[in-house]
């Protein structure tokens, strides 16, 4: 996909796509001037994130920078549902986001990895129906994820009836399908520094 995409954008500078592990990076030491990550520290649990960082630590140049974007997993929102139908989701998808509050935790690690944290900052995303194109799709497997963590918990049966219904996306009950609803998220930006060793 990355491929086929970048082979159709006008780009100024030569693009290189390799497919590696963030825990063991195929790069030598002081390799690059930045490092941009997005979406993948919340799958990560302590001990991986610890590992990733160290391998970002080294692959980046003394007085480079190390960028990432996660979503808060703790933060989504429905509307007009119940709250109260998605708050025991947060802990239940920790099968599917072991790292749900790195977004938050991220300059924590930073800082434990020696590296200086320039900016975290959350930024919040409102969105309306009609949800079209990857709107849509993107929330009907959100909310299919959330799902099947639903299914594993004790629920009062409307909440539970409403979780099934996200199963099918194609339903005229699936949440994504509705003609008044809304959803919230938080996206959370943090920008670290190595350390300039000459400094």
């Amino acid at each position: 996909t990355a491929k086929s995409r970048i082979a159709s954008w006008d780009i100024a500078c030569p693009v290189e796509i390799l497919e590696a592990s963030i825990l063991d990076l195929p790069f030598p030491d002081n390799h690059f001037d930045a490092a941009w990550i997005a979406n993948v520290f919340m799958y990560l649990n302590d001990s991986e994130l610890r590992t990733a960082l160290s391998e970002l630590h080294r692959v980046v140049r003394p007085g480079g920078l190390i960028c990432s974007k996660e979503g808060d997993t703790r933060l989504p929102n429905f509307y007009p549902i119940p709250y109260s139908w998605y708050a025991p989701m947060v802990t239940a998808m920790g099968a599917f986001f072991p790292g749900g509050d790195n977004a938050r935790m991220l300059r924590f690690f930073l800082r434990d990895e020696g590296i200086e944290v320039l900016r975290h900052e959350t930024f919040p995303v409102e969105r309306w129906s009609p949800f079209q194109g990857i709107q849509h799709a993107f929330l009907a497997s959100f909310m299919s994820t959330v799902a099947s963590a639903a299914s594993n918990i004790d629920l009062p049966d409307e909440a539970r009836d409403f979780w099934q219904a996200q199963f099918d996306p194609s339903s005229p009950d699936a949440f994504v399908n509705q003609s008044d609803i809304a959803t919230f998220s938080a996206h959370v930006l943090t920008i670290g520094r190595v350390p300039d060793t000459g400094t």
